[in-house]
């Protein structure tokens, strides 16, 4: 079916009109460029990215190792506190008061 609003635009000639329109037609060039290679200063903002980049990862690496010691901190903490409460005291047994026998 496209090919048939193709073969219209050909006989009625706007394709003649519009395919410059669309794609021009490329210019030439008179004289051949020279080299001219990239220096510091045309690379100054690839290598503050780059430079960027590293310092973001060298800070997440340390948070990161941080983050990992203070849990394992706690973990410590946690488990030294476990262990120095009485396994099966409660708090009633805590606060009974030991009524002495009296004697006969």
């Amino acid at each position: 079916m496209e090919y048939v609003f193709i073969i219209k635009m050909y006989e009625t000639g706007v394709y003649k009109y519009v395919h410059p329109i669309m794609f021009p037609p490329l210019q030439n060039c008179d004289s051949p460029r020279t080299y001219q290679s990239a220096g510091l200063p045309d690379l100054m903002t690839a290598f503050a990215i780059f430079i960027l980049g590293i310092v973001f990862a060298v800070v997440i690496f340390i948070f990161e190792c941080l983050w990992i010691r203070k849990k394992r901190l706690f973990l410590t903490l946690k488990k030294s506190l476990v262990q120095r409460k009485p396994a099966h005291q409660t708090h009633r047994e805590t606060h009974t008061l030991q009524i002495p026998k009296p004697k006969t």
